[in-house]
């Protein structure tokens, strides 16, 4: 099992929308901007290579709740993406991902999002 945690709150998926909406060259820049945030905080946590294939799990502790629960979990991608990245998984396919859970926490102080990846016998 390896967990790592990103500090404060990703953006939703209306934030992307937004920004697509304006200028998709931005909207690739901001997506890149959140990827290596992602990647910051696994290599700064030192997480190695996982054994696949996995299920992850994510807990988004959001500050209050204001954002619906689609738009808060649309941030997986930017996981995902940020993992295969970093060479934590080899790619985020159903080969290598097998399931993805999704739980929801309140912290008004500290919000987060608290990933944990778990191998899975085949």
């Amino acid at each position: 099992m390896i967990k790592f945690t990103i500090s404060g709150r990703l953006p939703s998926l209306n934030d992307y929308i937004n920004v697509c909406r304006h200028n998709k060259y931005k909207a690739a820049a901001f997506k890149k901007q959140v990827d290596t945030q992602i990647i910051t905080e696994i290599r700064k946590q030192r997480i190695g290579k996982a054994k696949t294939p996995v299920y992850i799990e994510f807990l988004w502790v959001e500050k209050d709740r204001r954002r619906d629960l689609d738009n808060i979990y649309s941030g997986k991608k930017y996981i995902l993406d940020a993992l295969q990245t970093a060479g934590v998984i080899p790619n985020d396919s159903q080969k290598y991902v097998v399931g993805l859970v999704d739980m929801i926490a309140f912290d008004k102080v500290n919000p987060r999002v608290e990933v944990t990846i778990c191998s899975v016998d085949v």
